[in-house]
């Protein structure tokens, strides 16, 4: 068993700010635990968190007496864990599913008794109902706009639409008014069972030799592309290489949804900078983009700035930039079918992008900008996630970005490393640590 983290929290007062900061805090703990003590029961959930505020409270009260503060005092103790705890374990009858280690990655309701829940491994079950009444779950995900603390979100006739976070990193998705009954869709994001490369290996995402190449990959800073279809697994593949970044690096993460969530590992990163697109406020006013962000992250003096998912011509300019110009080892991801593809759909998005990049100059770009591109697949039948591709950038030919695939489907048919390595990336991969650099040529 491992213990807890001894790092205190920065300190906290009873303020809104400092309770959101502290829940934050406590959470990303008990998450570290979690990744440490595999099994626990989520009955068991509520006794980690206890202790862990507990804990807390001694290292606040022993920083106060060595700066000479006076005590945090009874009472805003009690307002802090109650703070803590609603926000960590506030959500009704989803609790169950929503509690770290429940297995679930999808919740779907439509109305208030049609609920689906689909699991880690693929499987999928329909539930009772979670709510008596429509205008229930209405108030549930009202409750949850009104509390998130971190932007203005409206949901009512004139906003049917909600996109928002959930305090424990979940993904929100409601819709009313244009459709029959409320709708709600969660994402869950697996931040205790598949945080690493090496929990991507216990459940055969990769095999030992991907899992080794990409690990030192990330250490020589390479930059990547993570590709794959809806649901494959992209981003808890790219959340696996960023907490493969050496512990030291100073990290900066800009997404126009949180996903990646490296804030939430504080065992494994000593210094995580998340930037988030600011969507505009009831008045259309206030928003701030990925591409300001991105420009904003290069003045943080990271030695990394890892931008989120492209999904458009939005993203892929500041997403390249940030490789051409920014400190290596970045990545993101990008929806493709294929690891050959990716690039293209690169291209694509880069020629309908407010720049209007031509695609011979996309094509340098990326030659320039990217080095490896991941590909991941979700075998629906086996219900399986797995990398079934890695390539490296070689060059351009034209307006074709030129690559060759180092690892994936093999003459007879297992996955497996292809050869094809370059001096030069076989060189980088040896001062990274990579042991089997010189079978891999």
């Amino acid at each position: 068993m491992t213990a807890p983290l001894e790092t205190p929290s920065a300190g906290f007062g009873a303020a809104p700010a400092d309770v959101d900061r502290f829940a934050q805090d406590l959470q990303a703990r008990i998450g570290a635990r979690l990744r440490h003590e595999r099994g626990i029961r989520p009955e068991d959930l509520r006794a980690l968190a206890d202790s862990e505020l507990q804990r807390q409270f001694d290292i606040e009260e022993r920083r106060r007496i060595d700066r000479g503060a006076p005590p945090l005092g009874n009472e805003a103790e009690l307002h802090i864990a109650l703070a803590v705890t609603d926000r960590l374990f506030s959500y009704g009858p989803l609790q169950p599913f929503l509690d770290p280690g429940s297995g679930v990655s999808e919740i779907n309701l439509i109305g208030c008794d049609a609920v689906w829940v689909t699991y880690v491994d693929g499987a999928r079950e329909r539930v009772p109902a979670l709510f008596e009444a429509d205008r229930d779950l209405v108030a549930w995900v009202e409750r949850r706009a009104r509390e998130s603390g971190t932007h203005e979100y409206l949901w009512d006739f004139a906003h049917p639409i909600l996109e928002m976070d959930l305090p424990n990193g979940d993904r929100l998705s409601a819709i009313r008014e244009v459709a029959p009954r409320p709708v709600v869709a969660i994402r869950r994001h697996d931040l205790v069972t598949l945080a690493t490369l090496d929990d991507l290996f216990s459940v055969g995402m990769v095999d030992a030799w991907a899992r080794d190449f990409l690990a030192a990959a990330v250490r020589a800073k390479r930059n990547i592309v993570v590709s794959g279809g809806t649901s494959a697994g992209k981003t808890t593949v790219a959340r696996a290489l960023g907490n493969a970044i050496p512990r030291g690096e100073r990290v900066v993460t800009v997404e126009d949804v949180a996903e990646l969530r490296l804030e939430f590992f504080p065992d494994l990163h000593d210094q995580v900078v998340p930037l988030r697109r600011r969507p505009p406020n009831s008045d259309d006013r206030g928003e701030i983009p990925e591409s300001t962000l991105a420009w904003a992250a290069q003045r943080q003096n990271a030695d990394r700035v890892i931008t989120g998912e492209v999904r458009g011509g939005v993203q892929i300019i500041p997403a390249l930039m940030t490789m051409l110009l920014g400190n290596d080892g970045s990545m993101f991801t990008i929806h493709a079918t294929s690891s050959d593809a990716a690039l293209r759909k690169c291209q694509s998005y880069a020629s309908i992008a407010p720049e209007r990049w031509p695609h011979e100059e996309s094509a340098w770009v990326i030659r320039d900008a990217v080095h490896l591109v991941v590909h991941v697949e979700f075998d629906r039948v086996a219900n399986r996630r797995y990398v079934s591709s890695i390539r490296v950038v070689d060059g351009v030919q034209g307006n074709l970005v030129l690559t060759s695939e180092i690892y994936g489907r093999r003459p007879d048919g297992a996955l497996g490393p292809t050869g094809g390595l370059d001096d030069a990336l076989l060189a980088d991969l040896r001062r990274a640590g990579y042991a089997a650099a010189d079978e891999a040529a």
